[in-house]
């Protein structure tokens, strides 16, 4: 089996260039020939002209090759499959479904049931995960207590465009569909925002490209404000936060005079492994995504760090709370506060629950097990041919 993996080269914080050379590698370990295909070179017609004679099974990219402006395929033009392995909500990737070539990876399983619905069923879940090189990684000496390494959304922003655009039924709509996403460790930001449009009417006359962009600015908002409400509320454990720009309201802004929280400018991929490496605990606020694993739980455990994560349904199979992760649920401060002072206290305590959760970790979520869940994946395409 042979894969190439383009590297976009163009994501904040190198993370998918990260992504790309670690699933080479796992790919690697698993007997598939795996070739990274950098496409920030320059000479773009170089690199497909190397893919095309190189004639891999299928080629791969994180968050996937989208049409052009005329909206033509490369995989169409060079008649090789190209799974788009996608790290976003599906609501971005709605062109994917017009070219037979196009398949597609979640990570969120619900976000499966989002495709399918928009008659695209060329996909499967496979989540993110952490690289099994990071275990063998000596522990480091913990400097920060409880670290978050997350952009800042101007939700504000966010709620004046609503305000200037959306009709009142699809504005009480939103804010009905940001609850339940908030509350509802069950439910994912997508299938909040169509249980809210039906009950408040809010599609009526309005065009499905303009649902889509609420949708995306839905995912956006919930993102922002279960982070921000999350530490704002945690007024008794320090906090460094790592993100702040100087553009824009980030974190300076929204974050002013909180004295608990300590805010730092935004760090590359490798440096964010340091910072957890360097962490008590890190936290990840991830309520948009109920059915999926986020790389930076994994990373922590890897890493010898605690994680306090999302409640979530995919996490729960795994994880259990106060035993092997701290989970957090929004509106419940009070309860994650006097987690995080146990964990921050007990010593003992927390390396109990950092060596369960490295257990788990290794086990389920590391690039290798992706890998293997890719390949029956690859060869389900070369079979439909």
């Amino acid at each position: 089996m042979k894969i190439d993996l383009f590297n976009v080269g163009n994501s904040q914080y190198k993370a998918l260039d990260y992504f790309t050379e670690r699933l080479a590698e796992a790919l690697e370990r698993k007997g598939v020939e795996a070739n990274i295909q950098p496409l920030n070179t320059g000479d773009p017609a170089g690199v497909i002209n190397r893919v095309i004679n190189d004639r891999p099974d299928v080629t791969l990219a994180f968050n996937g090759l989208l049409p052009d402006p005329k909206g033509r395929f490369l995989c169409d033009m060079i008649n090789i499959p190209h799974i788009a392995w996608t790290v976003d909500s599906p609501a971005w990737f709605l062109p994917l479904k017009e070219s037979p070539l196009s398949w597609a990876t979640c990570i969120d399983r619900s976000y499966l049931d989002f495709f399918h619905g928009v008659g695209y069923d060329r996909t499967a879940f496979i989540t993110q995960a952490c690289d099994i090189k990071l275990f063998d990684r000596e522990p480091e000496e913990k400097v920060f207590d409880v670290t978050m390494l997350a952009s800042c959304i101007d939700i504000e922003d966010i709620e004046e465009t609503w305000e200037k655009e959306a009709s009142p039924e699809m504005q009480r709509a939103l804010n009905h569909a940001v609850d339940i996403s908030l509350r509802d460790p069950k439910v994912s930001f997508w299938q909040a925002f169509s249980e809210a449009i039906g009950i408040h009417r809010a599609d009526q006359d309005v065009d499905f490209e303009i649902i889509i962009r609420r949708l995306r600015e839905l995912e956006l908002y919930v993102t922002g404000k279960e982070r921000l409400d999350f530490l704002k509320h945690m007024t008794s454990i320090p906090i460094d936060v790592f993100g702040d720009r100087p553009e824009g309201k980030s974190w300076s802004y929204y974050l002013k005079g909180m004295e608990h929280i300590k805010i730092h400018p935004p760090v590359t991929y490798d440096e964010h492994l340091d910072v957890i490496a360097k962490s008590r605990i890190t936290l990840n606020n991830i309520a948009k995504m109920r059915e999926g694993g986020s790389e930076r739980a994994f990373h922590a455990f890897a890493l010898n760090t605690l994680s306090m994560s999302t409640e979530g349904a995919y996490m729960r199979e795994f994880y259990k709370d106060e035993e092997s992760i701290l989970f957090n649920r929004w509106g419940s401060w009070q309860k994650d506060q006097e987690k995080l002072k146990k964990a921050l206290s007990d010593d003992a305590y927390r390396t109990r629950l950092i060596e369960a959760g490295r257990e788990i970790t290794r086990k389920h979520h590391t690039w290798d097990n992706r890998a293997e869940e890719l390949i029956p994946f690859v060869k389900k395409i070369t079979h439909t041919r």
